[in-house]
């Protein structure tokens, strides 16, 4: 391991928790700089319009807010992470999105088949014809 690596992963972090209004886990990670890093995620994060509460758990080290996020995102299944979380991130994005009455957020990286291409195909496959129908629809009236 590169010494300025040992020496981050040696700082304090913490481990952020945000869930929506009906208590729904929507994303977690961890930070050295907690501030900073929700200013980003404010910035460029699709998830964080959803955000009503965060919840914050300091630790000694980066490690342990590492281990400690894994095993959270493993258990909890947070909408918007992809990193260890089980099953299909972009059934689990679509579903909350619709639930939420927000199918209007569904976008291209969302409905791409395997080799990165958009597909109608994949909103299919999920079972959602109804949806590929909706988007035909808004496509024309937009």
């Amino acid at each position: 391991m590169h010494p300025l690596f040992q020496h981050y992963t040696q700082r304090a972090a913490v481990l952020y928790k945000h869930y929506d209004a009906a208590d729904v886990p929507i994303y977690y990670g961890i930070s050295t700089d907690h501030e900073e890093r929700q200013t980003s995620h404010r910035s460029f994060g699709e998830w964080m319009q959803f955000s009503a509460r965060c919840e914050v758990e300091e630790f000694d080290t980066w490690h342990l807010a590492e281990a400690a996020e894994r095993a959270a995102i493993r258990e909890d299944v947070p909408i918007f992470n992809r990193r260890w979380a089980p099953g299909c991130p972009r059934e689990r994005k679509f579903n909350y999105l619709v639930k939420v009455g927000r199918a209007d957020l569904l976008n291209a990286a969302l409905v791409r088949d395997m080799n990165g291409r958009p597909s109608d195909d994949v909103l299919i496959q999920l079972g959602r014809q109804d949806i590929v129908e909706d988007l035909l629809a808004w496509g024309e009236r937009g």
